[in-house]
């Protein structure tokens, strides 16, 4: 994969499930209390590591656009596989 805006929202999505999902087993309702803020230090966290990966890519040089444009991206696919697969993990393992 040579896009770092894929690459790094496909792992940032991955860390987030799995950390979510621990903190599930732990504690229910630790999302509720510290939950979203260690979603957003690993959004952060590999939102940085796009930027810093394009900038690479482009000879340490990057225009804010183009970098506003790497980390959108990974924000979007993140936030979309995340938020989709923890809704459907809830609806699967709390039965209404």
């Amino acid at each position: 994969m040579g896009n770092p805006s894929v690459k790094n929202g496909l792992m940032g999505a991955g860390v987030a499930i799995i950390i979510y999902l621990i903190l599930w087993l732990i504690d229910p309702t630790s999302y509720l209390k510290f939950g979203s803020w260690i979603g957003l230090v690993i959004a952060l966290f590999f939102m940085y590591r796009a930027a810093k990966e394009a900038r690479d890519l482009n000879g340490g040089f990057i225009e804010f656009a183009e970098l506003f444009k790497v980390t959108f991206i990974m924000i979007v696919i993140m936030t979309a596989i995340t938020s989709f697969l923890l809704i459907s993990c809830l609806i699967l393992l709390i039965p209404i």
